[in-house]
């Protein structure tokens, strides 16, 4: 449960969206100014064109395991709070992968996982799958809360640990959860 957690967790919300489609766009009001225009396997250069001066070029790219950030934005609003955006490009492709909105610290905290929780909600309804980790020695004693949202081919993730709050928007099947490591059906509830 969240309230369970020690102050100062982080939240990461996840959503992992299998297409850009209209439908999908239309009802995610709080993720569309970043997701309207961009489409997966699109490059870095075509990235940083849509977004302008907002885009930010990173130096040095940022390695996530399986993908890698040179282009991110910052104070992207989510819940009523600013975020930093960053575009996951694919190692292999080059091409876009994922989209992770990411606050860390004091800024990743109860009260702004709640508040993206209910904008999640208020855009893709109840969440389909939520579990609860409590601190142990696998996962470097960080409890963990995630929920998980569906919609049509997309699966949206929410994660509050310690210290980090993100959401990242991606293809179906191109990140595991830790509710069970597996993604739910696309029409049944969990």
């Amino acid at each position: 449960m969240v309230r369970t957690l020690v102050a100062g967790c982080c939240v990461v919300l996840t959503a992992f969206l299998g297409s850009l489609l209209p439908a999908t766009q239309a009802r995610a009001a709080a993720l569309a100014p970043v997701l309207a225009g961009i489409h997966w396997g699109e490059g870095s250069d075509e990235l940083a064109h849509h977004f302008g001066s907002r885009a930010i070029r990173l130096a040095r790219p940022i390695e996530f395991g399986d993908s890698y950030v040179d282009v991110a934005l910052r104070n992207q609003m989510l819940g009523g709070f600013p975020f930093t955006v960053y575009f996951q490009m694919d190692k292999t492709t080059h091409g876009l992968m994922r989209v992770m909105f990411e606050r860390q610290r004091h800024g990743a905290n109860p009260p702004v996982f709640r508040a993206v929780l209910e904008t999640l909600s208020a855009d893709y309804g109840p969440s389909a799958r939520s579990c609860d980790t409590p601190a142990a020695p696998g996962n470097g004693y960080q409890p963990a809360s995630e929920r998980l949202w569906l919609d049509h081919n997309d699966i949206i993730r929410a994660v509050f640990m310690i210290g980090h709050l993100y959401v990242q928007i991606g293809p179906l099947g191109r990140v595991a959860d830790s509710c069970g490591n597996r993604h739910p059906s696309m029409h049944q509830k969990m």
